[in-house]
């Protein structure tokens, strides 16, 4: 409520915002608290990043990078629907977080949930391995189109 009446004139539709809070799962249900808010401008750095500009090259899901460029992370892009079904929405979501977090590692997670009105992207807290096997189970899940493999690559190897 606070960060919601310090900035009123953000939350206007068609505005992009940049949103840093918490994602909890309370009673079977997935809450965002917020602890900040702004405009989103892609050409800004944030404050939580310390090192040069990072560039995102996606590649195909399950091919090994084919860059010179030193990486410095990978992150997994995976997208899925909402549903009607609240209840059966929220029975696969654990079952696709408990699928990351059997596979402990240093890939950043990415979702991308897609309801008839919008989509939206959360980034997951904790890290995973992307690794074949992890891969297969991903792929029984949510299919082929909905995973990218994304390496993070800074300048000077950074």
């Amino acid at each position: 409520p606070r960060v919601y009446e310090e900035t009123k004139d953000l939350w206007q539709e068609g505005n992009i915002l940049r949103v840093v809070g918490k994602i909890r799962l309370r009673d079977d249900q997935i809450q965002l608290s917020c602890d900040r808010a702004q405009q989103y401008d892609p050409e800004a750095r944030t404050e939580t990043a310390a090192t040069p500009r990072q560039t995102t090259v996606p590649t195909a899901i399950g091919t090994p990078p084919m860059n010179h460029t030193p990486v410095s992370r990978r992150r997994l892009l995976i997208g899925i629907r909402q549903t009607s079904d609240e209840a059966n929405d929220t029975a696969f979501l654990h079952k696709l977080v408990d699928t990351l977090k059997d596979f402990p590692g240093q890939d950043g997670v990415r979702l991308r949930v897609t309801s008839e009105e919008k989509i939206i992207h959360l980034e997951l807290p904790g890290l995973t391995n992307y690794c074949p096997e992890l891969r297969q189970r991903l792929l029984e899940m949510v299919g082929e189109d909905s995973l990218t493999l994304e390496i993070i690559t800074g300048n000077n190897g950074q």
